[in-house]
């Protein structure tokens, strides 16, 4: 997702979905490194990638107009999200003005509940 009208599309096809994964890239480990980009799926075989920071800026849109594009979806908690060790991302995302909301699963939690001896 680099334009735009890419992102407008993608905003709108997420607040349509019933739920999304997400997870975010960042350009090093902890939370408060700064955000690289975000990557969504809501079905199988479907996922968009949306940068943030690169080597090569003009290639796509800045992080404050992706932010704030994105915020209203994130934000919604009708639109469920999950993902993996999906803490990270919340504090990460956190840390660029978004409160996500309406997260319901955690695929990592749920791996490591599932080997906890019965």
């Amino acid at each position: 997702i680099k334009t735009r009208e890419q992102l407008a599309d993608l905003v709108a096809t997420l607040r349509r979905q019933p739920l999304i994964a997400l997870d975010t890239e960042t350009s090093s480990l902890g939370w408060r490194t700064p955000l690289c980009g975000i990557s969504f799926s809501w079905s199988d075989k479907c996922g968009v990638y949306v940068p943030i920071c690169s080597p090569q800026p003009t290639d796509h849109l800045c992080c404050e107009e992706v932010i704030h594009a994105l915020r209203p979806a994130l934000e919604d908690p009708r639109v469920e999200k999950c993902g993996h060790n999906i803490k990270y991302d919340l504090l990460v995302l956190q840390q660029a003005g978004v409160t996500v909301r309406g997260v319901v699963f955690d695929s990592m939690i749920a791996a490591a509940l599932m080997n906890q001896p019965g």
